[in-house]
């Protein structure tokens, strides 16, 4: 039991951790192409100035364009404008670089603009991958969704989202959400949920057309089925909910069993309560009855 507890606390440990590692390596990457990018357009927007404009910074700024190769020991100078621009762009920010350009009457907007752009693409790329995430995440937490037996839809429900709320405390869940015209029964994150205990194939060929429906108001769309053996060939129904783009997830359950309520038993000082014959009319005069005479 402890040993089995180990494997799974370990098996959640390795999938966080790969998780984790593609978030850094992601944000490495995405900070490498903007400080790349901006190196690139600093470049340019000092190749929009003139040589004597170039000297003046340097002189301004106290860049020399005289150096000696720390590797080598060779003297070097800088003599055409593509060298000075060079010296220029690895001791000034982009920053800097626009204040002068501004200051001289240089365009720059275009450069500044493009830059805002390459930024919000890569932000853009940052909110996939991290919504990427969190499906995944979200799938993973239904996937290991292990429900006490129930009677019905609406109490498994309430048992997914107790179970939900305390393995994803930093994922908003949501009970009954509106989409529309229609209403959901979980949202979690980014992806909705829709639960369905099965116990005729219309039940699930009805789910189909309701998910589909569902489907055009958010990025991930997740039916639960809970299997309680009262419908055969699953299979041929989560094919269909896949081709549609829908991510169906059964997991095995059990429904209660319905139990006939006791009767109470009678008090000691109970007495039942005597059911007399409905009342009949009374006649009204006797009539004497005939004596036979004896022959």
């Amino acid at each position: 039991m402890v040993l089995d507890k180990l494997k799974e606390g370990l098996k959640k440990g390795v999938k966080a951790l790969a998780h984790g590692t593609k978030m850094l390596a992601t944000n490495i990457s995405v900070n490498i192409a903007y400080n790349q990018k901006k190196k690139e357009l600093k470049r340019a927007l000092l190749n929009r100035f003139i040589v004597r404009q170039l000297e003046e910074i340097a002189l301004e700024k106290g860049i020399s364009f005289h150096g000696t190769n720390p590797i080598t020991g060779e003297k070097w100078v800088a003599v055409t404008k593509a060298t000075k621009v060079k010296v220029l762009a690895k001791q000034l920010s982009f920053g800097e670089v626009v204040e002068l350009a501004r200051r001289y009457h240089i365009p720059y907007r275009d450069l500044v603009n493009e830059l805002e752009r390459y930024r919000a693409k890569l932000e853009s790329k940052m909110a996939k991958v991290k919504a990427e995430n969190k499906i995944a995440e979200v799938i993973q937490a239904l996937q290991e969704f292990k429900p006490e037996p129930v009677r019905d839809e609406e109490e498994l429900e309430k048992q997914l989202y107790q179970y939900l709320k305390a393995r994803l405390p930093g994922i908003p869940i949501q009970r009954q959400v509106y989409l529309g015209p229609y209403r959901i029964d979980l949202q979690v994150g980014p992806c909705g949920v829709e639960l369905k205990i099965p116990r005729s194939k219309t039940h699930l060929q009805r789910l189909i057309g309701q998910v589909r429906d569902y489907s055009e108001y958010l990025d991930c769309m997740v039916t639960l089925i809970l299997d309680t053996g009262q419908v055969s060939r699953l299979t041929s129904y989560i094919e269909t909910l896949e081709e549609t783009g829908i991510i169906p997830i059964i997991i095995q359950g059990r429904l209660k069993q319905k139990q006939e309520q006791p009767t109470k038993p009678a008090p000691k000082h109970y007495k039942p309560k005597r059911h007399y014959p409905k009342h009949r009319h009374k006649r009204k005069y006797k009539t004497k009855r005939k004596r036979r005479k004896r022959s």
